[in-house]
């Protein structure tokens, strides 16, 4: 057999769990979770679909093929086919999975995505669709892919409904449908070959190696993800419910409409009382309660309080949340395949509403405790109080604490940072281009620089000195804001990160675990 340099995979797998809703890191932890067909190509060669769900064997040579760090691997949005391959080795083939970094980090389950390209992100990268029939489509590719991928996918990748006809049955199998199952195996290869076509395509327009880093380093990034206060979290949802349903009532009450929660109700219920209004959306909520008179401002008022749905924040936390309590695949890199910019997904921890409360800490432990009756006594508007209590459902991991950093171009300390970090410039970069550096009292951290573009980077670092990592060693830590820096002369805000081409940087500043 010849040496494999490379492999284009593409994967067709079941689990019990929503992908849209909760993202793979949390599908491949469902119990049904298992890959149903296997295709690949080595080499640029021959397509072969492997019948996993048939009781077919991937070939030896192919599953260490993917564990070889040598082997480039890649398939269109191959966040999906790593994670998924990570968890099924895990559970097949332990003696063949392998992780990296250090032991005491959260990406242990992980197979290491250095070795990995996307040809999702290729295609990002010149301005072409997200999606593999978008760019199929774009490209004219003689074979685009099957339409009727959707309909199979909804037939064996997720639960059937159990029904007297169908024996009780909950998922449907190749023996229950031998023609769509042949057609599901049709269309995986197709995938395979439309993947490798846009590849033989785009040749000509190569993805720089320091794009590719960047690319590993987001997907260092979404396997380490951010740890969750899980029972915050519950509580939190069962108070909304309980306010809803207490607003509800009351606004009931008021109006005597049959659905609160109805636009179109709401609308004519103020006609009747002498408002006409073309939109019941915050700014104009908002306008109308300068206005309006008592009884209707109070009305108004309840449905502002309704119509809130950034609590809806805590919902996609616990869907999206994995075993072990940390919430995994929150950015998508080349998300805005104009700019190159991420963009957020599942939680959208860029868009976290803000907080104002002065006591952040006695309105959460309310919360945390399922206090209803004292957090509406105290703070009143229990949905506004939620939804500023979003952030704190993030939490460091025990003996460790949360704080945010930037880099900016301005004279005075960066904000945000506790004592021991000093605002310098750092020697080699553009004149006003700045970074965190730790003074010498902080012997518990340091930040690395990184080299992408053969420019260093600055990447803050959280080190514990138990944990021996050496000095200078980057360890990115899962984001949360979006770091902004200014050019010289122009005042323009760019990346931090190279190749300064962005007018808002592609990473999110770092959530720093400080040690206590």
């Amino acid at each position: 057999m010849e040496k494999i340099q490379y492999l284009s995979i593409d994967l067709e797998t079941r689990s019990g769990t929503d992908l849209t809703k909760s993202g793979v890191y949390r599908y491949v932890e469902d119990a049904d979770f298992d890959i149903l067909l296997f295709g690949y190509s080595i080499n640029g060669g021959d397509v072969s679909v492997v019948d996993v769900a048939s009781g077919e064997q991937i070939p030896e040579e192919i599953l260490l093929a993917i564990v070889d760090e040598s082997v480039v691997k890649w398939a269109y949005n191959a966040t999906f086919e790593r994670v998924c391959l990570s968890a099924w080795l895990r559970r097949n083939h332990p003696d063949l999975f392998a992780s990296y970094s250090i032991p005491e980090d959260s990406v242990g389950n992980y197979l290491n995505p250095v070795s990995w390209r996307c040809s999702m992100i290729w295609a990002a990268y010149i301005g072409l669709p997200l999606s593999l029939e978008g760019v199929g489509s774009v490209l004219k590719l003689q074979n685009q892919k099957m339409s009727e991928g959707k309909t199979l996918i909804k037939f064996f990748s997720v639960p059937c409904k159990p029904t007297k006809a169908n024996g009780g049955r909950i998922w449907n199998r190749p023996e229950h449908a031998p023609d769509k199952w042949a057609t599901f195996k049709a269309y995986n290869k197709r995938d395979v070959e439309v993947e490798m076509a846009i590849q033989k395509k785009l040749d000509r327009y190569p993805v720089p190696d320091s794009i590719w880093a960047e690319y590993h380093l987001s997907e260092e990034i979404n396997d380490r993800g951010i740890a969750l206060d899980r029972e915050m979290v519950e509580q939190a949802i069962a108070l909304d419910a309980q306010s809803r349903d207490e607003l509800s009532g009351e606004m009931q009450q008021l109006t005597q409409m049959e659905n609160p929660n109805s636009v179109a109700q709401m609308k004519q219920w103020l006609i009747e009382h002498g408002i006409e209004v073309e939109s019941l959306d915050k700014k104009a909520v908002r306008e109308l309660l300068k206005t309006a008179p008592p009884e209707l401002a109070k009305a108004l008022e309840l449905r502002q309080q309704l119509a809130r749905s950034s609590v809806k924040k805590y919902i996609a936390m616990q869907n999206c949340v994995c075993a072990d309590g940390r919430c995994r695949g929150m950015f998508q890199f080349y998300g805005a395949n104009r700019s190159g910019r991420w963009a957020g997904r599942l939680i959208q921890l860029q868009n976290l509403p803000q907080n104002h409360i002065s006591d952040l800490a006695s309105a959460r432990d309310l919360v945390k405790a399922g206090d209803y009756e004292m957090l509406r006594l105290l703070y009143e508007d229990v949905p506004d109080t939620l939804s500023q209590l979003i952030r704190t459902a993030f939490v460091p991991k025990p003996g460790f604490k949360f704080r945010t950093g930037w880099s900016c171009s301005c004279d005075p300390p960066a904000r945000g940072v506790e004592e021991g970090l000093q605002h310098v410039p750092y020697p080699s970069f553009p004149p006003s281009i700045y970074f965190l550096q730790p003074s010498r009292s902080a012997e518990n951290m340091t930040i690395a620089p990184r080299l992408i573009l053969d420019v260093p980077i600055p990447l803050i670092s959280a080190v514990l000195p138990s944990l021996r990592i050496p000095l200078n060693t980057a360890f990115p830590i899962s984001g949360l804001n979006t770091q902004y820096q200014a050019q010289p002369r122009t005042g323009r805000s760019l990346s931090a990160f190279p190749p300064f081409r962005c007018s808002c940087s592609r990473f999110p500043v770092p959530f720093i675990a400080f040690a206590d």
